[in-house]
C-alpha cells in the first residue's frame, strides 16, 4: 500500500475535522497490532468509526473489523481516559504526516497519529506528556 502523502493527509484531516468536531468519543478498539478504530457519535449522523493504521492510513468506516475477545491495553486506555469526551479540533500538524486529534472530556487529551514509515498512535494529555505510545 502507498503511504498518504502530505497533500492526502491535508485533505482527509480537513474533511474530518468537518465531519467529527462537536462528535462523542464512544469506544476504541485494536483488531490488530498496528490498527486502532475509534469510534464516534455524530448528532444527525450516527455512529462512524475511525481506522487507524500506524504509519499507512487513517479513514472512516462504517463497517465494524472483528476484534479481540480481550482487548489490548492501549483501547482499554482510551476507554478510560477519553469515553465521552468530545472532538474539539483534527489538525495536521505542520504540514508533515502527522495528525493530532484534540478532545476534551475533563481535561484535553490529544491522540497523535503518526503516518510516516514505522509510526504510532499515542495518547497525549493536556501538557503533551505522552500517557501511552501504541
Amino acid at each position: 500500500m502507498k503511504p498518504m502523502s502530505n497533500v492526502d493527509i491535508f485533505t482527509i484531516t480537513d474533511e474530518l475535522n468537518n465531519l467529527l468536531t462537536g462528535a462523542r468519543v464512544d469506544k476504541s478498539f485494536q483488531p490488530t497490532k498496528d490498527i486502532v478504530v475509534m469510534r464516534f457519535h455524530v448528532a444527525g449522523t450516527g455512529r462512524i468509526d475511525l481506522v487507524m493504521e500506524c504509519g499507512k492510513r487513517i479513514h472512516t468506516s462504517k463497517y465494524p473489523l472483528e476484534n479481540p475477545i480481550n482487548p489490548p491495553v492501549f483501547p482499554m486506555l482510551l476507554r478510560k481516559r477519553i469515553k465521552g469526551a468530545n472532538v474539539v479540533s483534527i489538525t495536521q500538524h505542520n504540514f508533515d504526516r502527522i495528525i493530532e486529534i484534540k478532545v476534551k472530556k475533563d481535561k484535553y487529551y490529544t491522540i497523535v497519529v503518526e503516518l510516516f514509515d514505522k509510526g504510532n498512535i499515542i495518547l497525549l494529555d493536556e501538557d503533551n506528556n505522552i500517557i501511552l505510545p501504541l
